[in-house]
């Protein structure tokens, strides 16, 4: 008992499990992946050793605290901070056994207390003709699982025995031939051009279009308002429908019809036209079954079906069990010596003890566009026990609570007049696991706060303050100013008309409609063309503004200039040019035929899987082509509202007739031409009057029309003016040659200590700290721009992860310089990877789920940790480095500068790690409030976890026999920022769930990532080495933890 004691208390242990835990939680990711959602739950997540294995920790948790005796007043808030996970386990667990979910439809004007389970179920009926039985268990099934599902049953004298002998997650139906069958029918519609498959059986009736089908074992002449199929004496099909039905073969043009109320034949692959419904009789089985076949085609989304064998007596059957859609839909039924087996698979029909009525479904959409940007319900509960009925709204981030019942508003249908609401009871789960929340708050801060606590006794050293030095801010103002200057040599050299930069300013300033239905200045969507089809901030010196007037006013000019951007050297010999530029008439032959059609068409055909590089480089010119036949025809000039248009969509010049009045259609239809003659025009004279006076009229039109979605000449302004200054990407240079040149003079002072650094010092830290300031004023910016917080996307989320970085720094310059050059160097990287290709910088509206407070509180906390976390591994790599150089020679000077930077890590890491736990469990409390599950193991917040499990085992190294020492704990704190890169970069962009930004195929792996790997491994490799030798050689005696 004492050793399974001592195991148990064990950091050993507490290291194993962790490890255990973390492995399987990041494998389940890649199982859901490649298997599916099912999948993944059945093997790892539902699966009972994983809550063993969770019983463990919560064990050792306990165990650990008594022998360490955290308990004592020295040690309670490292007591409250473990304490917190016990009590967050727990309450997951009242979640998973006692807590209720699911969904609930409401159609407008309908009034139900029915909702369906989201646990589905395998029902089991048998009936004989005295007795019947049945049962209902819960299941979880999937392809990748053995199936377990084994019953035996007793009843008159029968012995029955079911099992699973096959599960299929996408099956298709195939009506087969059986002996013991009964009669199908399997009917192909077509309504409004949609196909359908419909299989019938005797007392089957289905509604296809506005008419009814029955299909019965004789005519039934009393059915007046149906078609009515059956099987006539000769042993095929006839139907009697109560209007004329038109027939149709290809052999025999034009239709036959067939007259009303009589019996007609039905005959397989004909088509009948029943008022407008087209339905063809694919295949008639006077004795067959539906057999579930897997499908080949994984796109769509199909049911499921699991194929049963059922044993009764010494008879043996196979059945086939469809996943239910509805309570409505019919079981399987199978009949063996008299005993009747019905067996239905699916979610359960649960009643509330109250009912709710949808009397309004509310979706609005962004202006101009088909994207909700808002639903909600409104409902009226009615308790009739308690006497209670009150109105309610429930949209998304407002929840309806009631009897301990949470509503959510989830879904809509497809025509919006109904909605899905998502509902949950689980008080007591939700309740425990807040509390776990908030004694993990408690911890955190109190340790934060505890002079006795790891975190405060690493930071006591005081440092000197920094003085503000003039000559570094005015070193970063040219750094930052030179991108202006950047190419900008004079644009007369070239033969490009070049427009008036006073003009292009204000013609930047025009509202346009962009295709997410934002109104945005015209500089905005200048830019981003200009980004996307030159690859470039400026052309030839001109800024973009200039650009897009001068592609508009002068189309033929432009169509002859090399402005797309040509990657694959493959396109540039398919048209012909030897630059990586293409003009717009090089992508069509003489004859007017478009050169890169059939790779195009090639490339789309393909599945984004068998994709090659070229197919990708072919869609992605193909798109800048597109672009620029947009602003040649002036299509994207959305520059016109709809009069009276509740959608506020925008028009081109190109789409306004019809929409507007005579005399606004006048306007609309030729002011943009005038404009653009007159901007001719201007470009001789130098009067530029008049193309203002026109730009003034239509912003006057602009007002008149949709003045109520229009951002202010203000807020226009500050838009313009964020594009204009570009500060992130101008804050790479800056931050990258102030962290390497910081960088470098501390490694000279390293190796000949008489070389002073303090003012080098004192001059880098406040030249980052005004480019900080630079940094922070962007995220203001977009921040006023976008009306959220900027953490919404992958270019915003990063921007704000640089911006974490260097805060971190600085609040750590205190220490030693050495953080503000690392976190310089990381924040220009990370700032760099913002501005790749597949990385989208321009500003969109939020999804509805996303419009919260919780949303900005969660991922601000989560990326701040990133910066923290980034900049450890930072000072790892330079602590590796430096173990590489250490000598006999210059051991004690090295030793100083490794034990400090340690140290240094090791802060930055608790704090990293603070942050990221604060954060993961701030989006559990988001996510309960939106959509009603604190936890649901999507792979975002899966690996969130594994990075929160694997920094908590870096930081307990020193605490386990064997894992001591600074040279594993640099290593670990290297490698440890891969769990990162997999939480940030691969569920973002490789796996799928609700955090994933990948819309399509997956993005290639930089070979950059491959080198980095190899360059990190010999890195530690040489540093290991080295060290072990000074070791053996007496240099180097012990080691601090």
């Amino acid at each position: 008992m004492k050793y399974i004691l001592s195991v148990l208390s064990s950091t050993r242990s507490m290291a194993i499990l962790l490890f255990a835990f973390a492995s399987s939680i990041a494998i389940a990711t890649f199982v859901e992946k490649n298997a599916g959602t099912e999948a993944a739950q059945a093997l790892i997540y539902h699966a009972k050793w994983f809550e063993f294995l969770l019983l463990l920790g919560v064990v050792n948790i306990i165990a650990v605290t008594f022998k360490r005796k955290l308990y004592q007043k020295g040690k309670l808030t490292v007591l409250l901070f473990h304490l917190s996970f016990i009590v967050i386990i727990t309450g997951a667990a009242f979640t998973r056994y006692l807590g209720k979910e699911g969904i609930m439809p409401v159609r407008e004007g309908q009034t139900t207390s029915r909702w369906y389970s989201a646990q589905n179920y395998i029902n089991i009926l048998l009936t004989t003709r005295e007795n019947k039985k049945s049962d209902s268990y819960p299941i979880l099934l999937s392809s990748r699982t053995n199936m377990r599902f084994r019953h035996n049953y007793r009843i008159d004298g029968h012995r029955v025995k079911i099992k699973i002998r096959q599960y299929l997650p996408q099956a298709e139906k195939n009506m087969v031939p059986d002996p013991e069958g009964s009669p199908y029918i399997h009917l192909l519609s077509s309504v409004n051009s949609e196909r359908k498959d419909f299989y019938l059986t005797p007392g089957d009736m289905v509604m296809i279009g506005n008419n009814t089908f029955t299909f019965v074992p004789s005519n039934d002449k009393n059915a007046t308002d149906r078609i009515t199929i059956f099987e006539n004496e000769r042993g095929a099909l006839s139907f009697s429908a109560p209007f004329d039905v038109s027939q149709t073969s290809m052999e025999t043009l034009p239709a036959d019809i067939l007259t009303a109320g009589e019996v007609h034949d039905l005959i397989p692959m004909l088509v009948y036209d029943f008022q407008g419904i087209l339905v063809l009789v694919m295949q008639y089985q006077p004795k067959g079954i539906i057999a579930a076949v897997p499908s080949e085609n994984q796109e769509n989304q199909l049911p499921s079906a699991m194929i049963l064998d059922v044993k009764c007596d010494n008879i043996s059957r196979s059945m086939t069990v469809w996943e239910q859609e509805t309570n409505m839909d019919k079981p399987a039924v199978m009949e063996i010596d008299g005993l009747k087996v019905l067996v239905s698979y699916g979610s359960r029909l649960e009643v509330l003890p109250f009912s709710l009525t949808l009397d309004d479904f509310i979706l609005k959409r962004y202006p101009g566009s088909e994207s909700p940007s808002w639903y909600e319900s409104d409902v009226l509960l009615t308790d009739p026990e308690r006497n209670i009925s009150r109105k309610h709204r429930i949209y998304m981030n407002h929840i309806l609570k009631y009897r301990g019942y949470r509503f959510y508003q989830s879904s809509y249908d497809a025509d919006e007049k109904g909605t899905v609401l998502s509902l949950n009871r689980d008080s007591l789960g939700t309740s425990v696991t807040y509390a776990g929340y908030i004694l993990l708050a408690l911890g955190i801060v109190t340790s934060l706060l505890n002079r006795n606590s790891r975190f405060r006794s690493l930071i006591k050293k005081p440092s000197e303050t920094n003085r503000i030095l003039l000559l570094m801010i005015a070193g970063l103002l040219f750094s930052l100013s030179s991108s202006y200057a950047w190419g900008a040599s004079d644009s007369m050299k070239n033969n490009l008309p070049v427009v008036d930069k006073d003009h292009a300013r204000e013609f930047g300033r025009m509202l346009v409609q962009v295709n997410n239905g934002r109104i945005v200045p015209m500089n905005t969507m200048s830019s981003e063309i200009l980004r996307k089809v030159a690859r470039k901030e400026t052309y030839k010196g001109q800024f973009p503004d200039q650009v897009m007037l001068g592609m508009l006013a002068y189309p033929v000019f432009w169509q002859h200039e090399p402005v797309i951007r040509v990657s694959s050297p493959g396109l540039r010999e398919i048209l012909g040019t030897h630059s990586g530029y293409a003009s717009f008439i090089d992508f069509f032959s003489r004859d007017g035929n478009y050169l890169l059609k059939p790779y195009v068409d090639e490339a789309y055909r393909k599945s984004p899987a068998n994709r090659s590089k070229f197919d990708n480089e072919v869609m992605r010119t193909d798109e800048r082509l597109n672009i620029c036949y947009l602003v040649f025809t002036r299509e994207v000039l959305k520059v016109f509202p709809g009069p009276g248009s509740t959608t506020h969509k925008w028009y081109s010049p190109v789409t306004v007739s019809g929409v507007f009045s005579s005399e606004d259609t006048v306007f609309t239809s030729h002011i943009m031409d005038y404009y653009f003659e007159e901007v001719v025009r201007s470009m001789q004279s130098r009067d530029w009057k008049t193309p203002g006076e026109i730009l003034k009229a239509i912003y006057t039109f602009q007002k008149k029309y949709d003045a109520a979605i229009m951002p202010s000449m203000q807020h226009a302004k500050t838009e313009t003016l964020y594009n204009q200054l570009n500060l992130f990407n101008r804050l790479i240079k800056p931050y990258m040659l102030a962290g390497i040149l910081l960088l470098l003079i501390q490694f000279v002072h390293i190796f000949i200590p008489r070389f002073s650094i303090r003012y080098f010092s004192k001059a880098a830290v406040v030249f980052v700290s005004t480019a900080f300031a630079f940094h922070t004023l962007g995220l203001a910016l977009r921040w006023y721009v976008s009306g959220h917080a900027p953490i919404s996307n992958g270019y915003e989320t990063l921007s704000f992860v640089a911006w974490a970085a260097v805060l971190a720094g600085l609040l750590l310059s205190c220490k030693s310089s050495i953080t503000v050059s690392t976190t310089s160097i990381l924040a220009a990287l990370v700032l760099q990877v913002a501005h790749l290709s597949w990385m989208d910088p321009q500003i969109t509206n939020l999804v509805p789920v996303l419009r919260s407070y919780w949303l900005v509180i969660h991922v601000a906390v989560v990326t701040a940790s990133y910066g923290f976390l980034g900049m450890g591994t930072l000072l790892a790599v330079i602590n590796l480095i430096l173990m590489f150089f250490e000598s006999g020679k210059n051991h004690e000077r090295m030793e100083i500068q490794i034990s400090q930077i340690t140290q240094i890590i090791e802060v930055t890491l608790i704090a990293g790690l603070y942050l990221l736990t604060t954060g993961s469990f701030l989006g559990g409390v988001w996510a309960n409030e939106s959509w009603g599950r604190y936890w649901g193991w999507d792979p975002k917040e899966t690996w969130a976890l594994v990075t929160i499990i694997v920094y908590a085992f870096i930081l307990h190294m020193r605490m386990i026999p064997g894992m001591k020492g600074r040279v594993l704990f640099n290593i670990a704190a290297l490698a440890g920022f891969s769990s990162v890169l997999m939480t940030y970069f691969g569920v973002n962009y490789y796996l799928s769930g609700l955090h994933s930004y990948a819309g399509g195929n997956p993005m290639p792996v930089p070979p950059l990532v491959y080198y980095s790997v190899i360059t990190v491994i010999v890195l530690i490799i040489l540093s290991s080495a080295k060290q072990s030798y000074l070791k053996k050689k007496g240099v180097i005696r012990g080691q601090t933890e």
